[in-house]
């Protein structure tokens, strides 16, 4: 595929399509894009996975954060009861 036809099937996807079908476009035809255009997309690839990551752990700090507030009223709880 020619890099003008690379070009109008991803801009195709791009308006029609979802980002995974958009992104796996690219992952199978990377090596097609010119090498400039290679870099950007690796660091955006890159970029996203890290705000994924990011998201990940953040939303798995705020589990523990509550898994501990909880664990904390349920001592707090069976203190007051053992005093009763």
């Amino acid at each position: 595929m020619n890099q003008k036809e690379l070009a109008e099937q991803l801009d195709r996807i791009l308006d029609t399509g979802t980002e995974e079908e958009a992104t796996q476009f690219v992952v199978d035809h990377f090596k097609e894009f010119p090498e400039d255009v290679q870099r950007e997309l690796t660091v955006a690839l890159y970029s996203d996975a890290l705000q994924e990551d990011l998201a990940k752990r953040e939303a798995l700090t705020e589990l523990k954060k509550e898994a501990i507030q909880t664990i904390e009223a349920i001592e707090a709880a069976e203190k007051e009861e053992n005093k009763n």
